[in-house]
């Protein structure tokens, strides 16, 4: 299943940028999603608190400075706002970390007990964080995507960290009934009684920055007038984002994306079931690896049919070789899966390994 789930070297980006190259529709820049969908930026809306350090060995709290935080009096006038309204579902990409408490006294409070009462919300955090208050224990959950050696910017999405369901999973699991569940110590995972990956690589086109939906919190909602009627008409039956769009950004292969955008991906990702295993891939690859194995105990290499380079002696250069022919060929079937299907596969290590096979079979018929 490794070849499958990629959870190894892989270049999905490569072929994910080969793919944004053309102008076919992806999965992050449909108009559907940006229907469905509703971005509200708090980039411009910030307030300055005193930063907090906790020293644990005296017990007690020193003010390190001045530092910006999301405006609390805002965040609390929108969902009071967003409580009237028929939302689908709201992702609150904010933190409430200890040490930046509001200067105002108990507007944290006031807005913590009107989270509560919200419906169907999930809030950001990252492993590590201390938070501010246990009151938002059941409504946080990790924002963290997945990366390699090889890529450690965006790549794929990973929708269990540190055995703990991130946002996009917590969000599909209270919309829908659904999660995805580890089976044998994590040796494999299901969702609603299909075989899925629990990481999903997911695609963007340039074009989808999703900044077309997108509403800035005190410009576009609370300074207008009939505030109420126009925010239940531009969230109804949508989900909400609620983040920085502008400073909270993360490079992929298409350009920078907000976290925001990366989390609302995710979540759509999981309600089309992208993270179903395709067995109709599978037996693809089956298939297709099969030949390719079969070809190795051919009488030439491809590189032996070409005059400059069958008489070559140099063993690491024949290696080199049939690692480019491999990797051409899955490479190809890569980008035509995902051109066509939005599918995407692996082929570095694949190629790699079929070389190295390739090299040890050709040295033993010598």
């Amino acid at each position: 299943m490794a070849l499958f789930t990629g959870e190894q070297l892989d270049n999905f980006a490569l072929v994910a940028f080969l793919r944004s190259l053309s102008n076919s529709n992806n999965l992050s820049a449909s108009s559907s999603d940006e229907d469905e969908i509703l971005y509200i930026n708090v980039a411009y809306d910030k307030a300055l608190t005193h930063y907090t350090y906790h020293n644990d060995r005296t017990g007690k709290d020193v003010v390190m400075g001045t530092v910006e935080i999301t405006d609390r009096e805002k965040l609390l006038r929108l969902l009071t706002l967003l409580s009237n309204t028929d939302y689908r579902y709201i992702i609150m990409d904010v933190r409430f970390e200890r040490g930046y408490e509001a200067l105002q006294q108990g507007l944290d409070t006031a807005l913590f007990r009107q989270i509560q009462q919200m419906r169907d919300i999930v809030i950001a955090t990252h492993p590590g964080v201390v938070p501010m208050t246990d009151m938002l224990d059941s409504v946080t959950a990790y924002n963290d995507y997945y990366s390699t050696i090889t890529a450690t910017n965006f790549v794929r999405y990973n929708y269990i960290h540190r055995g703990r369901p991130t946002m996009p999973l917590v969000a599909y699991e209270e919309l829908t009934g659904n999660t995805i569940t580890p089976h044998a110590a994590g040796l494999f995972y299901t969702s609603d009684a299909h075989l899925c990956h629990k990481s999903l690589f997911l695609g963007f086109d340039k074009a989808g920055t999703g900044r077309d939906s997108e509403q800035r919190l005190g410009h576009d909602i609370l300074s207008v007038d009939n505030a109420q009627d126009r925010l239940q008409k531009a969230a109804k039956d949508k989900i909400v984002v609620i983040g920085d769009f502008d400073n909270d950004l993360h490079d992929t292969y298409a350009g920078r994306h907000s976290g925001g955008k990366l989390l609302a991906t995710a979540l759509r990702a999981l309600e089309r079931h992208k993270h179903y295993v395709n067995w109709w891939l599978v037996l693809l690859l089956f298939g297709l690896y099969s030949t390719l194995t079969y070809s190795m105990y051919s009488d030439k290499r491809w590189f032996e049919y070409v005059p400059l380079l069958r008489d070559m002696h140099f063993p690491l250069a024949k290696f080199f070789l049939s690692f480019i022919g491999y990797s051409a060929v899955l490479l190809l079937c890569a980008f035509l899966l995902a051109l066509l299907f939005d599918i995407y596969i692996t082929f570095f290590v694949p190629s790699l390994w079929l070389s190295v096979l390739s090299s040890y079979i050709t040295y033993k018929r010598q």
